[in-house]
């Protein structure tokens, strides 16, 4: 599996990952004085992934955000990262 710690790979990769959405529908919303939470499911155009369910985690310090927790299953995108991997 692909793994890099640099920026501009982890940028490649989310623009490569924003390419393959083809929606997001929100589920849930929940609020409170320092925290956010979203659940959504991100619809994507690749077929071992399909629609992926995703929570975020929020937390708020002084007005700004200064904590997110993305939370979703990263299992199918092991075969899907292995694939994209230049042997």
């Amino acid at each position: 599996m692909m793994s890099s710690d640099s920026a501009h790979d982890h940028l490649s990769g989310l623009d490569a990952f924003l390419g393959s959405v083809t929606g997001v529908d929100l589920i849930s919303e929940l609020y409170g004085e320092t925290e956010a939470t979203l659940v959504y499911d991100v619809h994507t155009s690749i077929p071992a992934i399909g629609t992926q369910r995703t929570a975020e985690f929020f937390h708020l310090a002084q007005g700004r955000i200064d904590t997110i927790r993305l939370i979703f299953d990263a299992t199918p995108w092991h075969a899907v990262l292995q694939a994209a991997t230049p042997s």
